[in-house]
């Protein structure tokens, strides 16, 4: 006795292809952009597979920048901190406090080795305004200081501030920032260091 049609697929779920479908309004451009990622894929089945794992990456991955200049750690290594210029790098969104107020940087030098920060490590940091967000004491910070990027301690005390190393083996002086003392800097904390990144966790896509 022959199946009714309607119950030729009774059980298993339809097929892509034999789903109903709706006629969403995009945008022209967004039309030429899917018409331009399916010709590059021999089979639907392929182009709808890189869509979906871009969907996903999208959910899971955030793009930062990560600034050329290296951040110096050593109080005699000047940065080239009037380069604005950066690249892009998506990292895992997971590894992010603050994902619209992080970014990437690179060290230079050792004196925070003893901080488990070492030459080359790369940093997420946090951006921190430096005339309206406060800094705490003690946090590890990314500041400039007489055209200076560095990476280091920062430390309040009663008649000023400093920027303190912490390498054991060397002994680098600290950086005073004093209203009275001649060793006065100007300094702007610009970011506020969250963590050390594997590089291997680093996606230059």
């Amino acid at each position: 006795m022959r199946q009714d049609k309607k119950n030729e697929n009774y059980g298993r779920p339809p097929r892509w292809g034999d789903l109903p479908l709706s006629r969403p309004r995009f945008p022209l451009d967004i039309v030429a952009e899917i018409d331009r990622i399916r010709d590059q894929f021999s089979s639907p089945e392929d182009a709808q597979q890189y869509i979906l794992d871009c969907l996903n990456r999208k959910t899971t991955m955030k793009r930062l920048k990560l600034y050329d200049c290296r951040v110096s750690a050593t109080p005699d290594i000047t940065a080239a901190s009037g380069n604005a210029s950066y690249e892009e790098r998506e990292i895992p969104l997971s590894l992010l406090k603050k994902p619209e107020k992080s970014f990437l940087v690179r060290v230079a030098g050792d004196s925070m080795e003893d901080a488990g920060i070492s030459n080359g490590d790369y940093l997420i940091a946090e951006e921190r305004h430096p005339l309206f967000e406060h800094t705490e004491n003690g946090e590890i910070v990314i500041a400039v200081a007489d055209d200076q990027l560095l990476v280091k301690r920062y430390r309040r005390w009663r008649h000023g501030q400093e920027l303190i190393s912490e390498n054991r083996r060397k002994n680098y002086p600290p950086i005073i920032i004093s209203s009275d003392s001649s060793q006065q800097h100007s300094i702007y904390i610009i970011g506020v260091f969250q963590r050390v990144i594997d590089e291997s966790l680093i996606d230059a896509n």
